[in-house]
């Protein structure tokens, strides 16, 4: 495969841009670190709830801080809300 000139390449952050998020599921919470992102999701984890973390995009950059979002499947929304109001102070 022949290599293409640098100016028709496309930038390496751009290639890595986020996608956005997975179809069929929800941001149900926002958390400030990895910390408290991994306490929200094994919470729910616990409660047989699959969870997928958003990271920031400069994760590698950032550590563990950067707001993390918590998204779980589209019919499991209320009850994995439930579950969090009773730990963290989350938003409709």
């Amino acid at each position: 495969m022949e290599k293409q000139p640098p100016e028709r390449r496309e930038p390496l952050l751009k290639r890595l841009k986020p996608t956005g998020k997975p179809k069929g599921w929800v941001e149900v919470a926002s958390a400030p670190n990895q910390i408290a992102a991994g306490m929200l999701e094994g919470a729910l984890k616990e409660a047989g709830i699959p969870v997928i973390l958003n990271r920031p995009a400069v994760f590698a950059y950032l550590g563990i801080g950067g707001v993390h979002g918590v998204m779980v499947p589209e019919d499991c929304v209320e009850q994995a809300r439930d579950i969090l109001r009773e730990i963290w102070d989350i938003e409709e």
